[in-house]
């Protein structure tokens, strides 16, 4: 291209379009993207299968201003020739501008969406509300965004409200966990156990830990089967009551259940918690044995929460404790 050029020659189409084709081949991002400059500054028309491969390519290199710019060189495209822009465009447009943050532009798009009937799925309506959560808008906000999408009919799931969930459980809202929760039975959406954990754990953070324990119960009584996690955030709630007693007896009626979930090193991790919070040193250092006897890790943090235990209640028999604790640390018998 770059001899063709010298020489003064006008490039054709083809060799514009092969050596697109061969940037994205070889991940050529900024290449890729002269090349298209150039393609266009020539006063070639690009053509959808072109916007295609284009977005397709911007947005796995997660380059998604250059993607949004090529999606509204798609749309005025389309617009001259008098066509619809492709379904598929539309979606990887609007995939990019939720990257970007500009959710007005893609709330926008969706609804566009929508009424042209193009089909999708509750992955796209999560997208905004993924977003949303990972750069921390406020739970209140996040709501009105899922209130607004059942509002113009997306496509919603039990997912769409567990990750306004996870932002009522960020913000210690139990107000919102509440509303988020009655507002599932409204539209028909099931819980799952990712729902129970993260409302037990937002209601836990909120200082409500009544609610969190009668969520547990809910949940025992129910088809929905509990894990290693929902567990531990029971065990947290029951700690923010006092209830050590029963904390353990729901970590032992468990405990063999979970034996090979990955998740049982957050129960116990949880129990260590509570029994530091709740109990003496003693406590805590048994419930470290059973751990390693049962061929969980321990962590660094666990140790420092046994030491801190220590700390509260100095004594003779605390003393050995962080004795023996120190020379597991420093034999590197425990995992960080």
């Amino acid at each position: 291209l770059d001899r063709v050029i010298e020489r003064r020659e006008r490039p054709s189409a083809a060799l514009y379009l092969a050596l697109i084709r061969r940037s994205i081949d070889l991940n050529y991002r900024a290449r890729c993207h002269s090349l298209y400059e150039g393609f266009k500054a020539h006063g070639f028309t690009p053509s959808s299968g072109l916007f295609r491969q284009l977005m397709a390519a911007f947005n796995a290199w997660e380059e998604y201003g250059i993607s949004a710019t090529v999606f509204r060189d798609a749309q005025v495209e389309c617009a001259r020739r008098g066509r619809a822009v492709p379904a598929d465009l539309r979606r990887k447009g609007y995939y990019a501008l939720v990257e970007l943050g500009l959710l007005g532009d893609a709330h926008k798009e969706l609804v566009g969406m929508i009424e042209a009937k193009i089909p999708l799925h509750a992955h796209h309506s999560n997208h905004i509300l993924r977003h949303m959560l990972q750069i921390g808008t406020p739970a209140r906000q996040c709501v009105d965004t899922l209130e607004e999408l059942i509002r113009v009919d997306a496509p919603i799931d039990t997912v769409s409200f567990n990750l306004a969930l996870a932002a009522a459980k960020r913000d210690a809202d139990a107000e919102i966990t509440q509303e988020l929760l009655h507002r599932m039975r409204d539209v028909g959406k099931p819980r799952d156990t990712v729902t129970f954990n993260t409302a037990i754990r937002a209601y836990t953070r909120a200082g409500d830990p009544e609610s969190a324990l009668a969520l547990w119960d809910e949940l025992a009584r129910g088809d929905c089967p509990p894990n290693g996690k929902t567990v531990a955030c029971a065990i947290d709630a029951l700690a923010a009551r006092g209830s050590i007693e029963r904390a353990r007896k729901i970590f032992e009626e468990f405990r063999g259940a979970f034996a090979n979930d990955p998740e049982i090193r957050s129960a116990w991790h949880a129990l260590l918690n509570a029994e530091a919070r709740c109990s003496r040193p003693s406590h805590v250092w048994n419930t470290m044995c059973a751990m390693k006897r049962d061929g969980v890790r321990v962590s660094l943090r666990s140790n420092r929460v046994l030491l801190q235990s220590c700390s509260r209640y100095p004594s003779e028999e605390t003393s050995s404790i962080v004795e023996e604790t120190m020379k597991n640390l420093l034999d590197d018998t425990v995992i960080a």
